[in-house]
């Protein structure tokens, strides 16, 4: 069974096709000018009709639409009364005429039931479709979200924070309660913060990823590539205010390169053209889409667009990668303590970091467990010698001095 999808949501292109096991994805972000937040709704309706021929074409390259069998398209926001935005309009055109032409059903949904079927499908439990379950849909960057527990530090909303580079958490510790996991003694030390502050959840080693047709493997090996002159302007890189993956990024590229740290700032910065994602999320599609030829990212996020079939390659820095874990931390004052604890308990056990090894590409903190999959092992990777202290530290002046040099705001 090959199903076709349509998602022209107010920042996305996206067309695919998936067989119930795997599937290709074309996706391609709004072009957003230069000192601009946004689109108006009728231009990004304008540049969804404009962009869906091209995207539709690169997945006919490789799927024979000959054998789809039913059609799904996102046609609004949310699954509530009175959620409308013009922007659906333009997928929901497209599929509800090709699905008349090729005589096979269209099934509708919410922008928003499409981001908790792909959780559901890249977690192995596509039953929970069948039954009433609770899902969470948080959108925001890592920074957003502990800007947002800052501002309700005196009366706590939230119990955790979950998920973000743990030196992000380090930077607003103030904020959180130690807490030493029930198996603490089974994560490996160099994850742990020597007060418990935060729990380590997972390894995340930061990779290039690139787009095979447009550049080659050799092309790109270590961080001074990215300062070339060029790859000016072609490179996907997200503001590293808001993504914590990004800042981690920006501090391995100063610990690998041998020169002075300002001058890498300057010379990273010059190099983006004034091009700054908004999203880390969004690095994956700007060089799968062609926008960008190489992209800094996580390896668990490559390897799994990868395997869906997306065009792209991931190649692990030779003069170092960093391997920060992302982790939880319990808020001070949390209304629902006890329940906050158990669920950090639960994010270190011994099933759940094998899940996560098995099926989300990411490599355990536990000493008990080795990688799973393809992933090679830590030994064959070069690393550098990242100091989460020093990351935490600097972080408000290097992001100064990103800001600084990089001469804009601006960003798509």
């Amino acid at each position: 069974m090959l199903t076709l999808g349509f998602d022209t949501s107010n920042y996305t292109t996206s067309v695919a096709a998936f067989d119930g096991v795997g599937g290709k994805n074309c996706s391609r972000l709004l072009d957003v000018k230069p000192g601009e937040l946004g689109l108006r709704q009728s231009d990004a309706l304008f540049a969804h009709i404009k962009r869906l021929p091209e995207l539709v074409d690169a997945l006919c390259a490789s799927v024979n639409i000959g054998n789809v069998t039913a059609i799904g398209v996102s046609t609004r926001p949310r699954a509530v009364e009175g959620s409308y935005m013009p922007c659906f309009l333009a997928g929901w055109s497209q599929a509800s005429c090709l699905a008349k032409i090729l005589n096979v059903p269209l099934y509708e949904f919410s922008h928003q039931q499409g981001h908790i079927a792909a959780s559901l499908w890249s977690a192995g439990r596509l039953e929970l479709m069948q039954t009433t379950h609770l899902a969470w849909h948080l959108s925001g960057g890592t920074t957003e979200l502990l800007e947002r527990i800052a501002a309700e530090a005196e009366t706590p909303v939230a119990d955790v924070m979950f998920g973000g580079g743990v030196e992000s958490l380090e930077s607003y510790r103030d904020l959180f309660a130690p807490y030493t996991c029930a198996e603490a003694d089974a994560i490996l030390p160099q994850y742990r913060a020597q007060d418990d502050i935060w729990t380590p959840f997972s390894s995340l080693p930061l990779v290039f990823v690139y787009n095979p047709k447009l550049v080659g493997a050799e092309e790109i090996t270590g961080w001074a590539d990215l300062l070339r002159p060029e790859l000016a302007g072609k490179i996907a890189f997200a503001d590293p205010s808001v993504s914590g993956s990004s800042y981690t990024a920006l501090v391995t590229m100063l610990c690998a390169v041998d020169a002075d740290e300002d001058a890498v700032v300057q010379a990273f910065a010059a190099n983006l053209d004034g091009r700054q994602l908004t999203s880390s999320g969004a690095v994956l599609s700007n060089v799968a889409g062609g926008q960008a030829v190489v992209g800094v990212t996580l390896e668990e996020t490559a390897s799994r667009r990868i395997a869906a079939g997306d065009e792209l390659a991931m190649v692990y820095p030779a003069d170092g990668t960093s391997c920060v874990p992302d982790g939880s931390a319990i808020l001070k004052g949390a209304p629902h303590e006890d329940n906050a604890r158990a669920f950090v308990d639960f994010t270190v056990s011994r099933d759940v970091q094998q899940l996560i090894e098995a099926q989300f590409c990411r490599r355990s903190v536990r000493s008990d467990l080795d990688p799973a999959g393809t992933l090679p092992p830590f030994g064959a990777i070069a690393q550098v010698d990242y100091d989460v202290s020093f990351a935490s530290e600097r972080r408000e002046s290097l992001l100064m001095s990103w800001a600084f040099y990089l001469g804009t705001e601006e960003e798509e």
